[in-house]
């Protein structure tokens, strides 16, 4: 009855205690993490607070699980062969990573496939809380990481010294055949991310600024500064500017670099970068004085004649347009022709233009944007 006791409490331990752990420290860290994020909107910083943080507030939370862990060792420090207490702390990670490695398998790396299966459910209920946080940043391996990784922290800090001896009877075997299966499915899983990332490959690049990158009081702000003392110096009257977001380096660093404000004035309240849609709205409504973009589409020139504005062109820069194509396209080169006859539709196959016979896919940006 003791043994059944004991064994009874130890699967309780491993199966739901850790992973109500997990959900109360996952929400204070997450908690700190929070606050890191609305801290970092409020300090001229220029690269990323929270992104340089993950790794130390991930490291912290594995850290309080470890401890965890080993306080509750010192606790059943008398107890007769706490081997078989390290087996029963390491089955849900075995179960959560070979059940992962199996249905990654079986859906063919289909993760969205995985959400729906019994036992991926099971796992997020147990779980709710790093799955639920997750699921609203996209990092999908989390709801495998976190399982895993937390179980295994506290199965360290409970076995403690133990982990040392390899030998020792029935109980250390069978701890050891388990150590070895999640290596065994562990490798796979790495495997696995392997083929997921060549299978769906992650965009390398994004359209995106941070607009506090290019703020005069940003420290390590990336805006280029004039080579000699300006011609043309503003200390008053200041134009209100907005513009595409490929064009905020430019004109921010101009802006910064010609304008002079008094301390009771906020730059920044005359430096926008609304994009090229909101820019030509912002001048049209009178919100902006200069707007730098790429030149007007028809809609926007008849917006403009409609709204009763004159607007006045001065170009200062040439740009190009570069298209893309993956990597394992054997399409080399593409005509003017060619690319027209894509965008307008009337090429849609690839073997129309020296390809394989599939279909095109082509993107392009939203209707008056600048590109």
């Amino acid at each position: 009855m003791k043994n059944a006791k004991w064994l009874f409490l130890s699967i309780i331990m491993a199966f739901i205690g850790v992973p109500l752990l997990v959900n109360i420290i996952t929400i204070i860290v997450g908690g700190m993490w929070a606050c890191i994020s609305v801290l970092e909107n409020s300090i001229p910083v220029a690269q990323s607070i929270e992104k340089a943080t993950i790794i130390p507030v991930a490291l912290l939370g594995a850290g309080l699980i470890f401890l965890c862990g080993r306080i509750w060792g010192k606790g059943n420090a008398s107890e007769v062969n706490p081997e078989w207490r390290d087996c029963c702390l390491l089955m849900p990670a075995l179960v959560v990573l070979m059940g992962w490695v199996i249905l990654m398998f079986l859906t063919d790396l289909n993760i969205r496939a995985i959400g729906r299966k019994p036992i991926a459910q099971v796992v997020q209920t147990l779980w709710l809380v790093p799955s639920v946080i997750s699921f609203f940043n996209g990092w999908v391996w989390a709801v495998l990481l976190i399982p895993v990784g937390s179980q295994l922290c506290f199965a360290l800090g409970y076995g403690g010294a133990r982990w040392g001896v390899l030998r020792g009877g029935a109980g250390y075997s069978c701890r050891n055949l388990l150590v070895i299966c999640l290596l065994f499915f562990g490798s796979c899983a790495v495997y696995q991310s392997h083929l997921y990332a060549v299978k769906y490959p992650a965009p390398e690049s994004s359209e995106y600024l941070y607009f506090r990158d290019y703020q005069a009081h940003t420290w390590g702000n990336k805006l280029t500064g004039l080579r000699d003392e300006p011609t043309l110096l503003l200390t008053q009257n200041w134009p209100r500017l907005d513009g595409a977001t490929a064009g905020l380096p430019l004109y921010a660093s101009a802006f910064y670099a010609l304008t002079r404000f008094p301390d009771d004035i906020c730059p920044e309240d005359y430096l926008e970068n609304q994009g090229t849609i909101e820019a030509y709205q912002n001048i049209l409504n009178g919100n902006a004085d200069l707007i730098f973009v790429a030149q007007p589409s028809t809609a926007q020139k008849q917006l403009a004649e409609a709204s009763g504005v004159k607007l006045v062109y001065t170009p200062f820069a040439r740009e190009a347009f570069v298209f893309i194509v993956n990597q394992n396209n054997p399409v080399s080169s593409l005509s003017d022709v060619q690319i027209r006859g894509i965008f307008s539709g009337r090429i849609t196959h690839w073997n129309e233009v020296g390809g394989e016979a599939i279909d095109i896919k082509p993107w392009q940006r939203p209707e008056n944007s600048g590109s």
